[in-house]
């Protein structure tokens, strides 16, 4: 709950910095706070299209606050949207260059596209065939390769 409070203050803070005026803070930070802990309620509930409507309200309202960003990209992630997830991973490592979650988030989606398309390569090549048996190897490579 303590977490919480601070995340709740820091949030405050944030939109009144953001909207470049103290007093208007207070109201919409406020209405800040409610909106991300709805979405991420949905989120923690695995409610993932209620969520995303709520992180994109907040991406709309404050275009600056990172966390929405990377929440709406674990969305997109794991509902197989993946050039949905880049590009909000993108926006959140513009926003957050030196934080390393969004750089591995960003990276783990191009190795799960990486993927994606060396099973949809096979599906055009003969079974059995050189090409065939290649995508099961680089798709074996980059699966050990992440392993390490």
């Amino acid at each position: 709950m303590k977490a919480n409070n601070l995340f709740s203050i820091l949030l405050i803070l944030f939109i009144a910095g953001s909207t470049g005026c103290a007093s208007t803070g207070g109201a919409k930070g406020e209405e800040a706070i409610v909106l991300y802990q709805k979405a991420n309620q949905y989120y923690s509930q695995g409610l993932f299209t209620e969520a995303e409507a709520e992180y994109l309200k907040m991406t709309k309202l404050y275009p600056k606050f990172y966390e929405s960003y990377l929440k709406l990209g674990n969305i997109y992630t794991r509902t197989d949207q993946l050039d949905a997830a880049i590009r909000v991973y993108e926006i959140a490592a513009k926003l957050r260059p030196n934080n390393e979650k969004v750089w591995n988030n960003l990276a783990l989606v191009r190795v799960k596209q990486a993927i994606k398309y060396l099973e949809e390569g096979k599906t055009h090549m003969d079974i059995g065939s050189s090409s065939y048996l290649a995508f099961d190897t680089a798709k074996s490579r980059i699966i050990k390769t992440m392993a390490e």
